[in-house]
């Protein structure tokens, strides 16, 4: 399951970002990429260092008080976002993200059962550059509009295409769910859903426990801590 969440970024604080990132330095993007995505992939991405890091902790910030992507997410942790610049003729071919990160330090070692790309262009500000999502029912594409963001599995195959003209920004993030699995986080994340409707309808106090009860039956049956 993949899901598009809007306004994860204001205008005021896209517009910031980007400013900050107009005078950043931008380095190679295959110096980040395991063994298999580096020779497809062709970008760049903000060096580390303060700037990046304090703009790692603006996003960070938002996508954690975002009711929506808590609640599909899960996260347990969210890896420090990297911030990609598309130019004319970039891309980064057909690659899936690896399972574990930052295992050179086994403390912070990550499992990637999440990946996130939150757009920073305006999309008509640049031609091509879609983020497709492979899946078993086909591609989905994805150029969305500055300060919205698609999760998706980290497993599923994915490319962006060629940028034939302008710019494409995007801060692209990792996340580790405290459930692993996606059938149980999307059931999860269903019941969720119902138990907030039914929150606002006439179901009564006991109907309404009960479904936030077995909401947090399976969220205890299932989540890893």
């Amino acid at each position: 399951m993949l899901i598009e969440i809007p306004d994860v970024l204001t205008r005021g604080q896209v517009l910031d970002i980007r400013e900050r990132l107009s005078r950043a330095c931008f380095v190679d993007g295959a110096l980040s990429a395991g063994a298999q995505a580096s020779g497809v992939k062709r970008n760049t991405e903000i060096a580390g260092g303060e700037l990046r890091m304090q703009l790692a902790r603006d996003v960070c910030s938002a996508l954690a008080s975002n009711h929506q992507f808590n609640h599909f997410a899960l996260p347990r942790r969210i890896m420090v976002p990297i911030f990609s610049r598309y130019e004319v003729g970039m891309t980064y071919g057909s690659h899936t993200d690896v399972a574990l990160m930052g295992v050179d330090v086994p403390e912070h070692a990550t499992r990637t059962d999440l990946s996130l790309t939150l757009f920073l262009s305006d999309p008509e500000s640049y031609d091509g550059g879609e983020l497709v999502i492979q899946t078993h029912v086909g591609e989905n594409r994805f150029k969305l509009p500055a300060g919205r963001c698609v999760v998706y599995p980290s497993h599923n195959l994915h490319y962006v295409a060629p940028v034939s003209r302008g710019v494409r920004l995007a801060a692209v993030t990792w996340v580790q769910s405290f459930v692993r699995a996606d059938a149980q986080r999307e059931v999860l994340f269903e019941l969720c859903n119902l138990s907030e409707l039914a929150a606002g309808r006439d179901l009564g106090r006991e109907g309404t426990d009960m479904l936030f009860n077995i909401y947090h039956k399976l969220t205890r049956m299932w989540a890893d801590t």
